[in-house]
């Protein structure tokens, strides 16, 4: 499986999981979002709109907490960019995973959410 079908199958689950984001008809919510959706173009345009190479694949709000997500296949690696970037988050504080599965990113997911984060389900 490709790191983008890994990634799909997160989203998808963290969107039937948790309700909606505030401004979309729930109030306060869970967000999740990708960063640097333009993160494959290196040039300096880019640059100065604030992509940055590195930069976790995805970052994950949940009540009073932030969680940076790199997706990778069971094989994958980080590059040098990419560990830059998770020591830096880590160095402020942060939670940063590398995710190779769907039932990895659920755990992490479960694992931060706190008694006041409501999933669509309960």
């Amino acid at each position: 499986m490709r790191e983008s079908e890994i990634q799909q199958q997160c989203i998808k689950w963290f969107h039937n999981t948790f309700r909606p984001q505030a401004g979309e008809g729930g109030g306060e919510g869970e967000i999740i979002f990708v960063p640097n959706e333009l993160s494959y173009h290196r040039s300096n345009y880019y640059q100065t709109m604030g992509v940055r190479k590195g930069c976790s694949d995805l970052i994950v709000v949940l009540k009073g907490k932030v969680l940076f997500i790199e997706m990778k296949t069971p094989k994958g690696k980080q590059s040098p960019e990419q560990i830059d970037f998770q020591r830096s988050v880590e160095a402020m504080g942060y939670e940063y995973y590398v995710v190779r599965s769907l039932d990895e990113f659920i755990y992490r997911i479960t694992q931060h959410a706190s008694d006041t984060t409501h999933p669509a389900d309960q």
